[in-house]
């Protein structure tokens, strides 16, 4: 986690001084600390995700437990989500009454796209996001686009939404993360890849270089200077969070959110309406997923972040 107003980085309980090369990349764990999400009351919450389905599969207890504490008065969080790509790599299609096309459909990328479109805000609204935001890069290339624009529309959205906290992908390789076979290994351990992805790594990196503190872009009015003055500086940024699978050296689990039965079927069914990606109801999936993070900090179910 980091934490803007110091004048030196800290993820989660780690101080680096200097970024290490993720080929050496290790880091002490530190006993991992629940997220007090009543203390997010009146702040404003951004959550990047590299795909429509990130958002539900990496924070969608958490984000479960906010419109809980919001209904109940507990805490009141507005919650923006932005999806850097279209997420038009991989999925199934299926017709305007929801049936699959058949296995020898020509299912076209713009078709997949738009899709995915419609789910990721049809999951969004089912835990009461109805700020969906997208950037619309190709699948799986973030890598090929050029840093700095990616980082001018990232700084975009930030300094539209104004947001307190913003979670979003670790931006170095888990290799400690349970392995997937690339989907194919048995259920329930045929949840996506969340350890490795190349564009959760890219757009880790870039949220991360846009947002770090004192020359940061979202904050430094000199940088991106065309974005003024409908868009100037936002300064107030509080915190930084990535999310995180396992507890290892090359990822530290140091916050988490505790899970029920109750938040993780929110969860479930907020990603199963990604019906491009989803048939059924990932539920044993992704509580494999929350029983990995449940085990680092120390509780049954969890989503963990860094």
């Amino acid at each position: 986690m980091l934490r803007a107003a110091c004048s030196m980085i800290v993820v989660g309980a780690v101080l680096l001084s200097a970024p290490p090369s993720s080929a050496t990349r290790t880091v002490a764990a530190a006993e991992p600390q629940p997220l007090n999400l009543t203390a997010w009351h009146n702040k404003r919450l951004l959550v990047i995700g590299a795909h429509p389905d990130d958002a539900e599969g990496f924070a969608g207890g958490l984000i479960a437990e906010l419109q809980r504490l919001r209904d109940s008065g507990g805490a009141n969080v507005t919650v923006s989500y932005l999806v850097v790509t279209n997420g038009n790599a991989g999925g199934k299609c299926y017709n305007a009454s929801g049936h699959y096309r058949p296995a020898t459909y020509a299912c076209e990328n713009e078709e997949l796209a738009f899709l995915r479109r419609q789910e990721m805000k049809a999951a969004g609204a089912s835990l009461g996001v109805n700020d969906v935001r997208r950037l619309g890069l190709d699948d799986g290339l973030s890598l090929g686009v050029q840093e700095t624009r990616i980082r001018r529309a990232l700084t975009a959205v930030v300094r539209s939404v104004k947001p307190h906290i913003i979670l979003t992908h670790q931006p170095f390789p888990n290799f400690a993360a349970p392995p997937t076979c690339n989907g194919a290994c048995p259920a329930p351990h045929n949840f996506d890849d969340l350890g490795y992805h190349p564009d959760h790594q890219a757009i880790g990196l870039h949220v991360f270089n846009s947002a770090y503190g004192g020359g940061a872009a979202i904050d430094n009015d000199r940088l991106f200077e065309d974005l003024e003055p409908e868009l100037p500086g936002w300064k107030y940024l509080e915190q930084l969070y990535f999310f995180a699978v396992t507890q290892s050296s090359f990822q530290p689990l140091t916050h988490f959110v505790q899970l029920n039965d109750g938040l993780l079927k929110s969860k479930a069914y907020a990603s199963s309406l990604h019906r491009s990606q989803y048939a059924d109801l990932p539920l044993a999936q992704q509580r494999f997923v929350a029983e990995q993070a449940g085990e680092a900090a120390g509780v049954p179910l969890a989503e963990g972040f860094t």
